[in-house]
């Protein structure tokens, strides 16, 4: 037959043998666990504490014994023993006014009157283990919701430094800058961090701006792995632009240490979505840099076409102004003869000739520029 479990642990000083035995019978048959004292032994609180692992449930005490009193016993046992928590109750076979007092002076918690009626008795008992218990459970509902409440605030803490993070990061105008900001963000939850960022050259860098070449290797070992990996306290976040390793995740504690990852991932959502700005930033400032190149490029040409142009012009209206003096100086002798008109003709004719080709030089140099100017824009 199974034995039933003890209800509690009573600390009992008693003098009288018959009243001690009747007490401690009715009680251990009720599954309670009695220690009993027939007065406060010479050894004191040594030698009790040696006989009980922790505190006992519940103390009764009778007032009339040998050497010290119930009064003295209660206060040595209050003062440097069970605290306030544990009950007391007295026992008696008188109750008077000045009797309650000094137990209630003492620290007592209830007072019985002799002869005991055990079923008062038992029931007092049972209504304190109740107390006890009923307190107890307060005491973890106030400590569960302390804790809840902390890890709340925690919580709440930490997606304030991850939205922080994420309007600062927008400062940063290198990796390095970036990574400063990272390191602080992880360390506000208690982390110790080091991360490389990857592309045409790695750039590694620690929390403790420690140069550290086998971390980085370890950094670039773990790249493809998972993208969350544990290695022992160590835990990896892998993505395509960086990695960050953690060195001191909390892996006892599951429940922080699931937090801990949701509230990272979060963090390192940011930092992938601001490296991938700062990529196509720098893109942008190459292609810009690439555009103003070309129109300054383009400008020039402008220019030099135009200036081609403006030469062009003065020598041609040059030309036909040559070609009308020569022809009006002709004109004045009129009665032209053969050779004289034959003169007039080849003026014209020669004129005409260096003008055609200055155009058709004109022309080439246009198509050349257009040509320079089709190669550049197809590499925009």
């Amino acid at each position: 037959m199974t034995k039933s479990p003890i209800k509690g642990t009573i600390l009992y000083f008693e003098d009288d043998d018959q009243v001690s035995k009747m007490i401690v019978d009715f009680l251990t048959g009720q599954n309670f666990q009695l220690i009993h004292y027939s007065q406060f032994p010479a050894q004191g609180l040594i030698d009790i504490k040696a006989r009980l692992e922790q505190l006992p449930d519940i103390v009764i005490i009778d007032i009339i014994m040998p050497g010290m009193n119930g009064y003295e016993v209660c206060k040595q046992l209050r003062e440097n023993y069970l605290g306030e928590e544990v009950p007391i109750l007295f026992l008696s076979g008188q109750i008077e006014t000045d009797d309650i007092l000094k137990a209630y002076d003492v620290g007592a918690n209830d007072f019985l009157a002799k002869p005991i009626r055990l079923q008062e008795l038992l029931i007092k008992l049972e209504l304190y283990l109740k107390l006890k218990k009923d307190k107890l459970q307060l005491d973890e509902q106030a400590n569960s919701a302390r804790q809840m409440a902390f890890e709340a605030m925690t919580t709440s803490s930490e997606l304030g430094e991850i939205l922080r993070f994420h309007e600062e990061s927008y400062k940063a105008k290198t990796l390095e800058e970036l990574a400063r900001l990272l390191f602080k963000a992880i360390k506000s939850f208690g982390l110790s961090s080091s991360l490389v960022f990857f592309g045409e050259k790695n750039h590694y860098f620690s929390d403790d701006e420690a140069n550290k070449p086998l971390e980085e290797k370890i950094l670039l070992a773990f790249r493809g792995k998972e993208r969350i990996y544990s290695w022992e306290k160590r835990t990896f976040f892998n993505y395509i632009n960086f990695s960050v390793l953690i060195r001191n995740m909390p892996i006892e504690d599951e429940v922080r240490y699931g937090v801990l990852k949701d509230q990272l991932c979060l963090l390192f959502n940011g930092v992938d979505v601001r490296v991938n700005s700062m990529n196509v930033e720098k893109i942008n400032e190459r292609k810009t840099m690439t555009l103003k190149i070309t129109a300054d490029t383009i400008a020039n040409m402008v220019m030099e076409m135009e200036n081609e142009k403006v030469g062009l012009s003065e020598k041609f209206e040059k030309i036909i102004m040559d070609m009308e003096t020569n022809i009006s100086s002709d004109i004045i002798q009129f009665n032209l003869l053969e050779h004289e008109e034959k003169t007039l003709m080849d003026h014209i004719v020669l004129a005409i000739k260096q003008s055609s080709a200055i155009f058709e030089t004109s022309l080439e140099k246009e198509k050349q520029y257009k040509d320079v100017m089709t190669r550049l824009l197809e590499k925009l």
